[in-house]
């Protein structure tokens, strides 16, 4: 059964399929953290029960981003029969800011950070890894107060800055040069794998640009690391479609 087809067919708004308590009552405390699958549930967060943990075996949660549709779809799917439970979709957007030339940076899960144009998240299957809990973080910065991680990586072209004294371009040589005549961006042989494609809040909308980042309400950050962090505990994953 095509899941995309179900969540186009009709979408079920229902309160969250378990019995998590409210956002305050998991993350009291209100002090940064990182939840990784190896962890606690969350910074001052509850233990849940052995029936509620014995409830998520064999069910999968997974998240589907539409950039067309600009939303996230929470679905539970249960692996014994392969029926899905929509629970929420949510708004959320991957908007780049144009850019004339690449002045931002990689964030590669190894090597040297390198000048590059920035991409949309990559398409295709990935797992969270992480939450990050930064409470006291303006609601308005660029990564907000939450962020969820994700193992999501894609090979970009990347370039080399140079001063413009430094360098004579050439016609077709694919050299960029800065917008105050300064720098001449000077492309890579060889692309690199750029990581740190995340969801968050932030911003002053949820229309506000990334560098390839999901980005959501933080409310909808609320819902969604709650239910994650819950996954999280009772052993089981959440995975991320991206199309």
């Amino acid at each position: 059964m095509n899941r995309w087809r179900i969540i186009a067919s009709g979408i079920l708004f229902v309160n969250a399929l378990l019995p998590f308590q409210s956002y305050a009552e998991v993350h009291e405390g209100g002090r940064e953290g990182l939840v990784s699958p190896a962890s606690n549930f969350a910074p001052g967060g509850r233990v849940i029960g052995q029936a509620e943990a014995e409830s998520l075996l064999g069910k999968e949660l997974n998240l589907f981003f539409s950039k067309s549709r600009k939303s996230i779809t929470v679905v539970y799917t249960n692996r014994n029969n392969g029926k899905d439970k929509v629970l929420k979709t949510l708004p959320a957007t991957c908007n780049i800011l144009p850019r004339t030339e690449p002045n931002a940076t990689t964030t590669p899960n190894s090597g040297t950070k390198q000048n590059y144009f920035p991409s949309t998240f990559p398409e295709g299957k990935s797992k969270i890894t992480a939450i990050k809990y930064t409470p006291d973080a303006s609601p308005t910065s660029y990564g907000g107060q939450i962020q969820m991680k994700t193992n999501a990586t894609q090979n970009v072209n990347t370039y080399t800055n140079m001063s413009a004294k430094d360098y004579t371009q050439r016609s077709g040589d694919g050299s960029i040069l800065s917008k105050d005549k300064n720098t001449v961006y000077v492309p890579n042989a060889t692309q690199q794998k750029d990581a740190g494609y995340n969801i968050h809040d932030g911003g002053t909308s949820i229309n506000s640009t990334t560098l390839g980042c999901i980005r959501t309400s933080n409310e909808s950050m609320k819902y969604l690391s709650t239910v994650s962090a819950g996954q999280t505990k009772a052993g089981q994953n959440t995975y991320l479609y991206v199309r």
